[in-house]
């Protein structure tokens, strides 16, 4: 119960932002540019977050190896599909460069610090 509070709680900030964005953006009360930044930005690494905690998740009850196998490689999985996320959306949608970058940075700081602090407290229980 603690764990899914955790997520919840570390996630229901970034989505209260993608849907607030949605809303300005649908309601044209935002640059379209600046729009395409910062919600694809924060949904970026909110889904790679997401993946991310469930495949820690799962690794967490299996054994060592296992375990190693499922963190290690679905990180750099993850990190692939988002740097595939990240071309696309620069290539093919019209965004603020550094609006983008920078929202995508701030979240997967964030994110990272969460996913560590997640893990660093599961194994020190053992």
């Amino acid at each position: 119960m603690k764990n899914n509070r955790l997520f919840l709680f570390s996630v229901l900030p970034f989505i209260m932002v993608c849907l607030i964005l949605l809303f300005l953006g649908i309601t044209s009360q935002m640059v379209q540019t600046l729009f395409n930044s910062l919600f694809w930005g924060f949904l970026i690494p909110l889904i790679h977050f997401s993946v991310g905690h469930f495949a820690n998740r799962a690794g967490m009850e299996k054994s060592a190896n296992f375990f190693l196998i499922l963190v290690l490689g679905g990180l750099v999985l993850r990190l692939f599909i988002a740097l595939i996320l990240i071309i696309l959306v620069l290539t093919f949608l019209n965004v603020s460069l550094y609006s983008f970058i920078f929202t995508i940075f701030i979240s997967y700081i964030y994110f990272l610090i969460i996913e560590i602090v997640n893990l660093s407290g599961k194994t020190s229980g053992k």
